[in-house]
């Protein structure tokens, strides 16, 4: 049988599990988000969870085993297989438990695209879960009804989001709902209890986001800060990021100021070509100082130096991309 994630939540929360749960679709924050709702709701501890990778066929056996132990100083036990790469034989015994489960273990089964299935072969395992749980999928969602569900996010949260908020946030991060909820709860606890949520409120808690590690080079590149990007260069090729990674930073970053002098340059008001540019939060205030200082000729020679650089790199193969990182960072940075 199929639900719904959401319709799945409201169970939990009123207390109601069923045996087995196969979670599917793409939305891998989604299942996680779900996965800790289930587990909230059983109020089980670590000593009653169990988790197992789901790649190795003698796992089998045990995953039954450990499904009919009765749980340990707790009324539920959940077992968790993370993946289902199993073949016949094991997904058999495991569909021979769901036959006759034991009501105090709640079992997730993560599915996996074409797991050691033949074509055209009846997934056994599949059935049984629809006969005796539920399957549940996990899948990108639209962008209109990505829209809906963060304003009704919002709303049981205790605030309203705006239109343009609404727009800003399935911009910046996309319709994948484990995500989108998450920024909801940073929008909430941003408010500090206010009800009303303007569109800088919004922008303010993604820029916190995308401040973080993973952007240090392309927002210090935005602001030509030239200690600053040399030193989250040497961290991300330290940690062993390859030039064929670094390198998109650095030109996104460019391309985001030439789009942005374009847009000024053209009347855009500056609200609208933050959105554009993508461009939030505390980011806005040195970026924009940074693009004063740039004329769009310099802008346009800056991005055609990230290109040069991305084909010396392709072509020539001796070259250190370390040493020409860090003469394209050193003269994107120069006064």
């Amino acid at each position: 049988m199929a639900a719904s994630p959401e319709a799945a939540a409201r169970d939990w929360k009123a207390g109601r599990f069923r045996p087995a749960y196969l979670f599917a679709g793409e939305d891998a924050a989604a299942k996680a988000a779900a996965l800790k709702a289930l587990k909230k709701a059983l109020k089980v501890d670590e000593l009653n969870v169990s988790e197992f990778s789901g790649d190795a066929e003698d796992q089998a056996a045990e995953i039954v085993s450990v499904c009919r132990t009765a749980p340990m100083f707790s009324e539920r036990r959940l077992v968790v297989v993370r993946s289902l790469r199993f073949k016949a034989e094991a997904r058999r015994a495991l569909a021979a438990y769901l036959a006759e489960p034991v009501p105090t273990t709640t079992l997730v089964l993560f599915a996996t695209d074409g797991a050691a299935q033949k074509k055209g072969e009846k997934d056994i395992l599949a059935d049984a879960v629809a006969r005796h749980g539920l399957t549940l999928t996990f899948g990108p969602l639209g962008t209109e009804e990505a829209a809906a569900r963060l304003k009704e996010e919002a709303r049981q949260a205790g605030f309203e989001l705006p239109e343009e908020a609404v727009a800003a946030i399935l911009d910046e991060a996309g319709t994948s709902w484990g995500i989108l909820k998450g920024e909801v709860e940073k929008i909430r606890l941003f408010l500090k209890g206010r009800k009303s949520c303007g569109p800088e409120d919004v922008l303010a808690c993604l820029g916190f986001r995308r401040d973080a590690g993973p952007f240090e080079l392309s927002n210090a590149i935005e602001r030509r800060d030239l200690k600053a990007s040399i030193g989250a260069l040497q961290r991300m090729l330290e940690e062993g990021s390859s030039g064929y990674e670094i390198l998109p930073q650095i030109s996104r970053a460019v391309n985001s100021q030439v789009k942005a002098k374009r847009y000024l340059k053209a009347g855009v008001s500056s609200f609208e070509m933050w959105g554009k540019v993508r461009v939030f939060g505390p980011r806005q205030q040195p970026f924009l100082k940074a693009l004063e200082a740039l004329s769009e000729t310099r802008l346009l020679n800056d991005l055609k130096a990230c290109l040069r650089t991305e084909a010396d790199l392709k072509s020539k193969t001796w070259l250190d991309p370390g040493v020409e990182l860090g003469q394209l960072v050193g003269r994107l940075c120069r006064k």
